[in-house]
């Protein structure tokens, strides 16, 4: 089985600009909060049974979900 070191080198450079970025720079750490939201809302929904179906999570939202999960109503 190959590793890591048996490997060649590479690099890879694309050199195009983005115009709406400062410096023609692309922005790359905005893909990492996509998934956050839903994740949170999952976790609370694995917790508490309660769905929140709005954002944000704010606490008598929160409290308003779990009143709904608890008696099946308002």
């Amino acid at each position: 089985m190959k590793k890591l070191k048996d490997l060649q080198k590479t690099s890879i450079l694309i050199e195009k600009n983005d115009p709406e970025g400062p410096f023609g720079a692309r922005g790359l750490g905005e893909h990492v909060l996509i998934p956050t939201a839903p994740a949170i809302m999952n976790a609370l929904r694995n917790a508490t049974g309660a769905i929140i179906t709005k954002l944000p999570a704010l606490p008598d939202r929160i409290l308003e979900a779990l009143e709904i999960s608890k008696n099946g109503s308002k």
